[in-house]
């Protein structure tokens, strides 16, 4: 393509021709730094023996980094590269639900399969979203109960008191 150009059209366009050809070289000049990203690398566990069918439903950090997860009916600690399970609190029947605060395995007011987020606190309290409501336990096991009746998909807490809860309905 040709372009005719008046001098005074060609004197406006030498800015910006000498900018367009500057940014050239300078791009040209331009050698990005090496990169190292981490990446994700995803790891596989055979389910444990006895565990539900329905595979692990959730999951948890103790204090010590230890990952523990929930089948719906019993709990587990990864250790290494195996699933071993963790004792339910002394006393509690086969179908009683169950969580840890802190290492300490509180009873629950509702069966481990209707609890669908942990959520812990500074306090040492943890909030669940349960499909009977949000479900208070402090660290002393005292158990407190929100919104009633209400299938709660996930509760998030915030400074201030702030609460904040999803629920089907």
């Amino acid at each position: 393509m040709i372009c005719v150009l008046k001098r005074s059209q060609f004197i406006r366009a030498i800015p910006a021709l000498l900018l367009a050809s500057s940014s050239v070289v300078m791009a040209s000049d331009f050698k990005p730094a090496p990169q190292e990203f981490q990446q994700e690398v995803p790891l596989h566990w055979v389910l444990p023996a006895g565990a539900s069918a329905n595979g692990l439903t959730l999951v948890d950090t103790a204090p010590d980094g230890t990952v523990r997860v929930a089948d719906g009916r019993r709990w587990y600690a990864l250790r290494g590269d195996r699933f071993e399970v963790l004792p339910p609190p002394p006393g509690a029947a086969e179908s009683t639900g169950y969580v840890f605060v802190g290492n300490t395995a509180h009873v629950l007011p509702v069966p481990l399969s209707a609890v669908r987020q942990i959520n812990h606190q500074e306090d040492k309290s943890v909030w669940l979203a349960t499909s009977a409501g949000v479900i208070i336990l402090a660290a002393d096991g005292q158990l407190t109960t929100e919104l009633p009746d209400q299938d709660v998909r996930q509760v998030a807490t915030g400074p201030g008191g702030l609460v904040l809860a999803a629920t089907a309905h």
